[in-house]
């Protein structure tokens, strides 16, 4: 591993350690990891095989969705600044942040995630459904 990412995941909390007993809530950070690259997958059964398939106004409100999370993402990783680390445990010594978007919610980066999510899986659904039926 290159000394500058080994630095910056000392800063965050990651250890051996805490991979061994989840200590900063590693585990969780995986699955979410998990969860997150199964969007690449595709989707099963395929839209078109249960007889119903979403119009293409649900992939245009999909693709709203999903800008708007990845907005959300980018607000809200700006500004956390320094405080931002990847697991569930906060960095020692981090300042609560209440402005912008954590202002509305306590979570504004896993809200941000749903919103993907969803965007993710109207866009894709109703593009499959568009070469299947092509």
């Amino acid at each position: 591993m290159s000394k500058p990412l080994a630095e910056r995941l000392a800063r965050w909390g990651f250890s051996w350690q805490g991979l061994r007993d989840n200590r900063h809530g590693e585990w969780w950070l995986l699955a979410q990891l998990a969860l997150i690259a199964a969007h690449v997958l595709p989707p099963w059964p395929l839209p078109g095989s249960w007889g119903y398939a979403w119009p293409l106004p649900v992939a245009v409100a999909g693709a709203v969705l999903l800008v708007l999370g990845l907005l959300l993402a980018a607000q809200a990783f700006w500004r956390l600044g320094v405080n931002l680390t990847p697991l569930p445990d906060p960095k020692p010594g981090a300042e609560l942040v209440t402005s912008g978007a954590y202002g509305r919610c306590r979570h504004p980066l896993y809200q941000a995630v749903l919103l993907c999510s969803l965007g993710v899986v109207s866009v894709s659904y109703t593009h499959l459904r568009a070469h299947e039926s092509g």
